[in-house]
């Protein structure tokens, strides 16, 4: 019946018939719908925008996306939480069976952490005192960059372990090298198998063309000769050993103590492109955004009941 009015009866003559009751309606509409404006808490925003800065590798996302990521968790979340004991500002009775699900449902409402198509990080925060939409930000990216410091500090503390066993490995390889040179030096006067090998050789060769193999000089290179041919080859590995080892330990304190400054650095891990501050205008309600909508929606419905009303009458 109603489809069958609107196809025999115009549209605008029904508008122009119940024009003065459509005005009037929309008229205490919108009156009533802007004075409902002030029963609405009033929130300001505070925004920052920030590029990561420094972040070392934990994933193969982009650092904006490990940004975003760590920003959102639910151990930065939580720390946020205590830290201006959002239920109790939020008005949220923690008696109640699931108060922290309505917690974490105002938190997203009124926080979002996006990024922008510069590839930076976005935090808006809005609340009812804007002091405190500012210190929201500014601890959120504190809490951001202690936890990016806590997990670089995890990653390099591990390697600075792994390091320090190195170190203490080798050193204790180097004076078991050492000890074993030390005997070969005082048991058996070797110092460097090739060098003696070869000036006592010579000594010798020397003596015995000078017609002195028997003498005293050259029974003491012939002990010598002895000592070199006991331990000498075994001398030059431990020097070689030795060597390597030194080597190994001196390559392995470099990287080690590396890691110890990874692990002591005091950086941040974002770097500002708009600062938070409190703002000084509110950013919601915005009234006539809300008695435009209103008076959208009486209209619609004024139409579709004076519709009603008319397709009744045509039908009687």
């Amino acid at each position: 019946m109603m489809e069958n009015y609107l196809n025999n009866k115009s549209f605008f003559v029904l508008i122009s018939k119940w024009k003065k009751h459509i005005i009037a309606i929309i008229f205490i509409a919108a009156i009533v719908s802007y004075a409902a404006t002030y029963l609405i808490t009033p929130k300001f925003k505070s925004e920052a925008i920030l590029y990561p800065v420094n972040l070392p590798t934990f994933s193969t996302e982009s650092n904006t996306e490990q940004m975003q990521q760590i920003i959102e968790s639910m151990d930065i979340r939580e720390k946020i939480f205590l830290t201006f004991d959002l239920a109790a500002h939020y008005e949220i009775d923690t008696a109640e069976k699931y108060w922290f699900t309505t917690l974490n449902k105002e938190f997203e409402s009124n926080v979002s952490v996006s990024k922008t198509q510069f590839d930076a990080v976005q935090i808006e925060v809005f609340d009812k005192d804007p002091q405190i939409a500012s210190n929201m930000i500014d601890s959120i990216i504190q809490y951001y960059n202690e936890t990016v410091r806590r997990m670089h500090r995890q990653k390099h503390e591990e390697v600075v372990v792994l390091k320090k066993e190195m170190l203490d490995k080798v050193t204790r390889e180097i004076d078991s090298l050492e000890a074993i040179k030390k005997e070969h030096q005082v048991q058996f006067g070797i110092f460097d198998y090739g060098t003696q090998s070869k000036e006592v050789t010579k000594r010798y060769v020397k003596l015995l063309s000078e017609g002195r193999g028997g003498s005293q000089p050259a029974n003491e290179i012939h002990t010598i000769i002895d000592n070199l041919s006991k331990k000498g080859i075994e001398n030059d590995k431990v020097s070689s050993l030795l060597w390597s080892a030194r080597n190994i330990y001196n390559n392995t304190k470099v990287e080690y103590e590396n890691e110890v400054i990874e692990v002591q650095k005091e950086i941040t891990y974002a770097q500002f492109v708009t600062k938070p501050f409190p703002a000084d205008k509110k950013s919601s309600p915005i009234r006539m955004i809300y008695v435009l909508f209103s008076c959208i929606a009486t209209l619609v419905a004024a139409i579709i009941f004076i519709t009603f009303i008319e397709s009744k009458k045509t039908a009687n």
